[in-house]
């Protein structure tokens, strides 16, 4: 399977590609999907119909005042009015990466490693939990 491009987190002033997708409410009325051939006029690059992105659209997320945003939408969806949307859907823990990279696993799709990791436990949308451990 081809290696996915990850969506982003902004999180205390720096940005990180995210673990997963966390996925939203296409049925939001914040969230507009748009037509094929609207899609097709703004993706020259080819990147949201490749293989590398299945999914058809990159999220960014960010981390404001404890809580969970989705604060942009590139590719099958968009926000409406480019306003920021709370992820009050959201409750489940990610990790984020931090300190100095030391592999990066060719085999497992270019999985990077860190020194350090900073996990987010989130209850709708709110951020509950901090924590910054050590990976090695």
């Amino acid at each position: 399977m081809t290696n996915q491009i990850k969506d982003n987190c902004k999180y205390l002033g720096s940005e990180y590609q995210m673990p997963f997708c966390l996925g939203f409410p296409v049925d939001n009325s914040k969230i507009e999907e748009l037509s094929l051939s609207d899609l097709e006029s703004i993706d020259s690059n080819g990147i949201y119909f490749s293989t590398a992105c299945w999914r058809n659209y990159i999220a960014t997320w960010e981390v404001q005042g404890n809580k969970l945003y989705l604060v942009n939408l590139e590719g099958k969806y968009r926000l409406v009015d480019n306003e920021p949307l709370f992820a009050s859907w959201y409750s489940g823990i990610f990790e984020l990466p931090q300190g100095d990279l030391v592999d990066c696993n060719v085999e497992l799709g270019f999985q990077l490693s860190y020194t350090k990791a900073v996990k987010l436990k989130f209850v709708s949308g709110v951020l509950v939990e901090s924590t910054l451990r050590d990976v090695i």
